[in-house]
């Protein structure tokens, strides 16, 4: 009798026993389960808080024209171009005394075939009055740069520079922005031109490519078919810590 029991003791001591160590494992993997689930968790917090970190650092500011609704709202009668508004970004571009299109409103980009640019002509005797300007803001961002990518028929103008204002009314010449179009968009490019500090953190600031003489890209005056093409106009900036 007594072996029996010592037995049974012994039996139930190991089913026990067994039962503690099934539910230590279940507890260990569930720990282990859970700690990876958080571990991942947090990986993907800080991983996307860093990506929208990135995002809030930059300021891009860009017009290339592929934006075939954008296209379209420009040509509606009366055309306007500025019903193209940034790719990125509401701010406006505009041309002043020359006219947008007809019939040509967007011809082809600095990519080539299959991209636009904005078209515009009667350019003629527009030396210092005829221009395309943009509209943007740079509140809250520094260390600007500008980009931006022109050409013209053999009548159209040759010699643009770039200015700055605040105000609309009182222009500055960008030091470096002087532009000599030809026949392709190689010659009549800037690309990252630095802009002065007083463009930094303005609500409102004001860029035009304006005219600077009447001389055409073949060599004589600018005639009143005489075409310019605008292109891939980017404004870009760090955001102020």
């Amino acid at each position: 009798m007594k072996i029996f029991s010592l037995r049974n003791i012994n039996k139930g001591k190991k089913q026990v026993i067994k039962q503690h160590i099934i539910t230590l494992l279940f507890i260990l993997s569930t720990t282990i389960i859970t700690l990876l689930i958080l571990i991942n968790w947090s990986i993907s917090i800080i991983e996307g808080n860093t990506a929208n970190l990135s995002e809030g650092k930059s300021l891009e500011i860009n017009w290339n024209f592929e934006n075939e609704a954008k296209r379209v709202a420009a040509m509606e009668v009366p055309p306007d171009i500025s019903r193209y508004t940034a790719d990125k970004g509401e701010e406006t571009l505009d041309l002043i005394g020359a006219i947008f299109g007809p019939p040509n409103y967007f011809t082809q980009g600095s990519g080539g075939k299959g991209t636009f640019a904005a078209h515009a002509d009667y350019w003629h005797y527009g030396s210092g009055t005829k221009y395309w300007q943009v509209t943007i803001s740079t509140k809250g961002y520094k260390n600007l740069k500008l980009s931006s990518k022109q050409r013209g028929s053999k009548t159209g103008p040759r010699d643009f520079k770039v200015q700055y204002s605040t105000d609309g009314t009182s222009w500055i010449d960008i030091p470096g922005a002087k532009i000599t179009v030809s026949e392709k968009f190689t010659t009549g490019s800037l690309k990252e031109v630095i802009l002065p500090k007083s463009c930094e953190n303005q609500p409102k600031l004001y860029l035009r490519w304006i005219m600077v003489s009447n001389k055409s890209i073949e060599g004589g005056v600018v005639g009143e078919k005489g075409t310019n093409r605008i292109d891939d106009i980017l404004i870009t900036g760090d955001k102020i810590s």
